[in-house]
């Protein structure tokens, strides 16, 4: 496991939701208790790397909560972000049960909890319940099911809409609202990323953002952005594609 990051207290994986929610809701009391025995919890902080491109993979991470950005070297030796997980989603586990490296680097962009997870171990436990790996089968199906949808959208939806949609994704797990402001959102990745998210470039972002401004759909302020009718924006999106 990576060096980066500083161990926290263990979470016993009963009294964790995400055990519920995903893959591991069909293992027995038994199994939860060998993962919480075997599994380590540890704290990054934003900017900290939990994995590099091309590391071999030895384990899962699964984030307890925070946000971790995935990276790819573009063909310009740059770390473009190519993906954005959230509290609850498993990494590394494509690479794990196909026994390759890393394709995408993970960094924290928010303090984030992770728990990870041997190989060695993940291996005893997929022999031991095959419903396991059905699941993580069916994960990865879905997973690249998304990845094509989200290529399509791309190609049906203009830069406008994707911005939209992309902050309201961020809104969603980071947003709040403000009786005085409205609905408030703490953008929590850099400009650049944010392009790069949506497939465009800084100055295009920049070019956008001034229209939404002016027609008052949103207000921008460094990397606070005050949305005026969160209706008004879903709508816009759905009538894009």
């Amino acid at each position: 496991m990576t060096r980066a990051g500083r161990p926290i207290p263990t979470l016993s994986c009963k009294q964790c939701p995400i055990h519920l929610e995903g893959e591991w809701c069909v293992l027995s009391d038994d199994e939860l208790e060998t993962v919480t025995a075997a599994k380590r919890d540890r704290l990054f902080e934003p900017g900290e790397v939990i994995f590099h491109q091309g590391d071999a993979c030895d384990g899962m991470y699964w984030i307890r909560d925070g946000l971790v950005g995935e990276r790819r070297l573009d063909p310009d030796g740059e770390m473009a972000l190519v993906r954005l997980s959230h509290t609850g989603k498993a990494l590394g586990y494509q690479e794990l049960l196909a026994r390759k490296p890393y394709r995408n680097s993970a960094e924290a962009l928010k303090p984030t909890r992770v728990c990870y997870l041997s190989r060695a171990v993940i291996r005893d436990l997929l022999d031991g319940n095959s419903r396991l790996g059905d699941l993580f089968l069916l994960r990865s199906l879905r997973d690249m099911e998304m990845t094509e949808d989200d290529y399509v959208t791309a190609l049906n939806r203009g830069i406008r809409s994707r911005l939209l949609h992309a902050l309201l994704t961020l809104y969603k797990h980071y947003g709040h609202f403000e009786i005085d402001k409205g609905h408030v959102l703490e953008i929590p990745i850099a400009r650049k990323d944010l392009a790069a998210l949506i497939g465009t470039g800084p100055e295009t972002i920049s070019r956008t953002i001034r229209k939404l401004e002016k027609e008052r759909i949103a207000r921008f302020e460094g990397r606070q952005v005050v949305f005026s009718c969160i209706d008004t924006i879903q709508a816009e999106i759905r009538s894009t594609g």
